[in-house]
């Protein structure tokens, strides 16, 4: 790896980035304004069961967030060769910046100079990448984020409510005070609930087509993806020739059981119109089961991705959403042809002089 690029091992490796301050802030601050203003505000028995979920999600905000940001995603092969071992068996792609053979699914980010195992996207609000080993934690948090969210929100538009129908309060806090304050916090507690439903949508449905932030973006899938789809279809191409092989062999005796007057030889069999029907549709589940990202649901999504000329505040919700730009991330190669151990070199040139 080149020395005058850094590697950022994870979120707390300075400089912190200023929207993973604004993150940490915006959580802490809800939670504060939850306590000393929202929770004195609110009625039974709202106040009990609004305090209960809020607590435990803020928690888990707090405790997963803090996992995402602190577990390196880095390709545990990276480490593997720094340490002198030798790497993983699925090693298979060169990272010519890592200088090292990495899984086949991974990318090299340029923001943390690193290649991450099942690239997903780096995420500029936690200042880390997000791979195999944390997506399970991000994932979890954007969901406890969402309801910590949604329940701030609510509140904040039942304490207008209430305040509506009645102006005193238990801090003492006058009703301009109230209303303003209030107001602030639904204007910052909606939108922002709103931006971490459609992330957690998203990345639902990435999880239902077993694919990543990158391959949404880039319309491919990772190569370790693509060998086991097209190891896939020449195991189902395989196993059509058998069927066909295994049902030739059988025709073909029942037709010699037959007697066949005259001594004329049994005619040659014709394809039934059965299995040509049966070949034709089993091709054609085989080419719509490869879809596009971009069709049905996934046009909504399409639609938040920030291009050439939008505003700052789309390309900010493109970045919400989708993180950084995959510009920012480099494939590693295929890795060169292995080298040929010695048995099998030693039994081809045998074979080699045996053909002279």
């Amino acid at each position: 790896m080149p020395p005058s690029l850094p590697r950022r091992r994870n979120a707390w490796d300075c400089p912190p980035s200023k929207r993973q301050v604004v993150t940490i802030g915006i959580c802490i601050g809800n939670a504060v304004a939850f306590v000393m203003f929202l929770f004195p505000l609110l009625y039974e028995p709202y106040r009990l069961l609004f305090s209960i979920i809020f607590g435990f999600s803020f928690v888990l905000t707090a405790v997963f967030g803090i996992f995402t940001m602190t577990v390196d995603p880095m390709d545990l092969n990276v480490s593997r060769a720094e340490e002198g071992l030798q790497p993983e068996h699925d090693a298979m792609a060169y990272c010519k910046n890592c200088r090292v053979n990495v899984q086949l699914d991974s990318k090299h980010c340029w923001d943390c100079n690193k290649c991450v195992s099942n690239y997903d996207h780096h995420c500029p609000w936690l200042n880390t990448c997000i791979g195999t080993r944390n997506y399970f934690y991000f994932y979890v948090s954007i969901w406890s984020l969402l309801v910590m969210l949604a329940t701030s929100s609510t509140a904040d538009v039942l304490v207008i409510v209430e305040h509506a129908r009645d102006s005193t309060n238990a801090l003492g806090l006058g009703s301009v005070l109230v209303w303003l304050i209030s107001i602030i916090l639904a204007l910052v507690d909606i939108p922002l609930c709103f931006l971490d439903s459609t992330l957690v949508a998203f990345h639902t449905y990435l999880c239902v087509l077993d694919i990543t932030t990158y391959d949404y973006l880039t319309g491919k899938t990772s190569q370790k993806k693509a060998r086991w789809k097209e190891q896939r279809e020449c195991e189902t191409h395989e196993g059509r020739e058998v069927q066909r092989s295994d049902l030739a062999v059988r025709n073909r005796r029942m037709l010699d059981a037959v007697p066949h007057f005259g001594g004329a030889p049994a005619p040659n069999r014709r394809p039934d119109k059965e299995e040509e029907l049966e070949d034709s549709s089993v091709s054609s589940s085989a080419e719509s089961s490869d879809g596009s990202y971009s069709e049905g649901g996934g046009a909504v999504f399409r639609s938040f991705v920030a291009q050439e000329g939008d505003t700052e505040v789309k390309k900010e919700v493109s970045n919400f959403v989708f993180g950084s730009s995959v510009r920012e991330v480099e494939e590693p190669q295929m890795s060169p042809t292995p080298t040929i151990p010695a048995e099998l070199s030693l039994r081809a040139n045998v074979g080699r002089d045996n053909a002279v």
